[in-house]
């Protein structure tokens, strides 16, 4: 957070059908051509990777379902967090 200069954070919340693998690629590469200077955190569940596996995916969001919970109630008490932004995406 300290090397954030604005004291922003920047979570990404990857959707159906990436990997973990893809996501954090994919996330990585958002910051970089953005020029980001928020802290990056990667919210992230277990996901199949496939069309066809859908149902498994919507189960998988259950597990990290308490903790980007507690993650966001941190983020809002931590007195040196000046702005949160949340980006979710879903690839099909």
């Amino acid at each position: 957070m300290r090397k954030s200069p604005d004291r922003s954070v920047l979570v990404f919340i990857h959707g159906f059908n990436n990997h973990f693998e893809g996501a954090v690629h994919r996330f990585a590469q958002i910051v970089h051509d953005s020029g980001a200077h928020s802290a990056p955190v990667l919210a992230t569940w277990p996901s199949r990777g496939s069309p066809l596996a859908y149902g498994y995916d919507r189960e998988s969001t259950n597990y990290p379902r308490n903790t980007v919970e507690r993650l966001f109630q941190y983020l809002a008490r931590d007195p040196e967090v000046r702005e949160v932004s949340i980006l979710a995406a879903c690839r099909t």
